[in-house]
Formats: C-alpha cells, sequence, structure tokens
C-alpha cells in the first residue's frame, strides 16, 4: 500500500530557463499535471514556498539543492516520522504519468519483478521506507551522479 506520493521538484531547471514546476504546459503549470496524477498524501521536495499549493513541501535535508537522490532520502525520513512505510516518487517533469502508476509498480514487486537494475529510473519508483540509512554525502559531481543512484538504488534491494 502507497503510504505517501512526493513530487520531486527541487531541481534549478536551468536547462529550461528556471522555474521547471511552473512552466506552463497546456496552459497549466507542469506540478498541475502530475500532482492530478497523484495520490494523496502528496508532497512536494522543493523548498519554494510557492508550490505549496500543490501539498507539503519536504524540502531537503539538511539543506536544499543537492540533488535528487537527497529528495528521496529527505522524503523517506519525513515519512518515517509519520509512520508511513512506503512512498511513490515521480519528477516534476513527468506529466504523463499514468494515474494507476502506484498499482502497476505495486504488481510488479509483487510478481517479483522489483526493479530492471538500471539505477537511472530511481526518480520513478515505489520506495520502502524501511532501512533508508544514511544520506549522501553530498551531490556527486556530474560524472559520479550514476554510481551514487546505483549505491541508493542498492540500499533499496534493486541491484545495481
Amino acid at each position: 500500500m502507497i503510504g505517501a506520493t512526493v513530487i520531486l521538484a527541487g531541481g534549478a531547471g536551468t536547462r529550461l530557463g528556471g522555474d521547471k514546476p511552473l512552466r506552463l504546459l497546456a496552459g497549466r503549470p507542469l506540478i498541475a499535471h502530475v500532482a492530478d496524477r497523484c495520490r494523496a498524501p502528496r508532497w512536494i521536495n522543493a523548498a519554494d514556498p510557492r508550490l505549496a499549493a500543490y501539498g507539503t513541501l519536504v524540502p531537503d535535508l539538511p539543506s536544499p539543492g543537492q540533488g535528487p537522490l537527497v529528495g528521496v532520502w529527505s522524503a523517506l525520513c519525513y515519512a518515517e516520522s509519520l509512520g508511513i512505510a512506503t512512498v511513490l516518487t515521480v519528477p516534476v517533469d513527468t506529466p504523463f504519468l499514468p494515474s494507476d502508476l502506484a498499482d502497476r509498480l505495486a504488481a510488479a514487486l509483487g510478481r517479483g519483478r522489483g526493479g530492471s537494475g538500471d539505477a537511472r529510473r530511481l526518480a520513478v519508483g515505489l520506495c520502502p521506507v524501511a532501512g533508508h540509512g544514511s544520506p549522501p554525502a553530498r551531490r556527486p559531481a556530474r560524472g559520479r551522479r550514476l554510481v551514487a543512484a546505483r549505491g541508493l538504488a542498492r540500499g533499496f534491494g534493486q541491484g545495481g
């Protein structure tokens, strides 16, 4: 069972000219499209107070801007404090997610298809809260992000 959904929206969005969550698609902000497809409770991993209209803000621990791995970890810490066992994570720039994504991922886990071994898909995932460990020490350099993602994926039992 999914306890909460976290929308990863803390990035600077520099490739899009900034403000990625609020960029318009068909006249609506990207975050509105993603939020419509996510179950409540819905959390937003960002520090921007303008995004609070779409869910509870869960900023990065210990500080914002550390990358999506720290965003996932911060959401897992928040879930643990509330006694929630499982969190669905989705990026803000995925406005066409299937509305039954959580059910599909849970069904795949039930069939023993826990992961593809491709840690680059970590931003969309069904994450158990138990055993999330300690945070990534710092945002990895550009070429080292995949290595860090694989390490975090191993912590979730996804291989790598």
